[in-house]
């Protein structure tokens, strides 16, 4: 799972600029990862994939109870810029897009391996700690310095405690008012990101009527546990003002387009 920022301007077509790529793990494999001797995060997640929550149902049990792990695989963006884009507008692009990929799910952490002392020190300005510096093992293996491999985490407590305003936006996390189904999940992130209900249909494999009928059953929701919240309507028709107030408050709230399982 990841994010990438295209320049769609280019003659030969959209060209990646900037890319973050994610996944959400167990919270025993970050704890396993503290005590390894050998660095290299990405190869162990990979011979053990149970580790990586992928599932739906899971990621929702998660969302409702401790939370999840969120380990960064890889963060990069055209370090010359690219077009009139300079590499530190870049980098902000893929902030952006990372946020709001990730924001709304309930992390308990957010960890990964830097290379290098620079990059380290990088991530402890941000909050981060350093929880396994590989020391035995770089020692014996003596690796080039920029290469060395360091594993740095930031919890919830520390993030939400930090000056780091993208921290505190990302382990920000209110529980969803609405609940809504994953089917009404999946219309109104696309509906978020400016597709009409006919281009909702064809991405969805459905028919336009359909997408009218499921407006009809999230509209009734959102009335059901917020009355009043929506613009009223005496025809009761969908209404433009309807869906661009509904649509304004997800994009405040993302948590209501991530699943979500409530504790019993």
């Amino acid at each position: 799972m990841g994010v990438i920022v295209e320049d769609v301007s280019t003659v030969d077509g959209p060209t990646a600029v900037a890319l973050a790529a994610a996944v959400f793990t167990e919270p025993g494999f970050l704890i396993e990862s503290q005590v390894k001797e050998e660095p290299g995060l990405v190869t162990r997640l990979l011979n053990t994939p149970q580790s990586i929550i992928s599932n739906p149902t899971t990621v929702a049990e998660y969302n409702g109870g401790g939370g999840l792990p969120l380990m960064l695989v890889y963060y990069g963006w055209e370090t010359s810029g690219h077009g009139n884009i300079e590499p530190s507008s870049l980098r902000g692009l893929a902030l952006n897009a990372f946020s709001d990929r990730y924001s709304g799910h309930r992390l308990s952490h957010i960890f990964g391996e830097v290379a290098g002392v620079s990059r380290k020190e990088m991530a402890e300005r941000s909050g981060c700690d350093v929880l396994n510096d590989h020391a035995a093992w770089t020692q014996s293996n003596n690796p080039h310095e920029d290469n060395r491999l360091f594993l740095v985490a930031i919890a919830k407590n520390a993030a939400l405690a930090s000056e780091n305003q993208w921290m505190v936006r990302m382990f920000t996390y209110i529980p969803p008012l609405f609940c809504f189904r994953p089917i009404s999940q999946a219309i109104l992130l696309l509906a978020r990101d400016g597709l009409t209900d006919q281009e909702i249909s064809q991405s969805l494999g459905t028919t336009a009527d359909a997408i009218k009928k499921r407006w009809g059953s999230i509209y009734s929701r959102v009335e059901e546990v917020l009355p009043g919240f929506l613009p009223n309507n005496p025809s009761g028709s969908r209404g433009a003002e309807k869906r661009r107030a509904l649509l304004g408050h997800l994009r405040e709230h993302p948590e209501e387009l991530r699943p979500y399982s409530a504790p019993r």
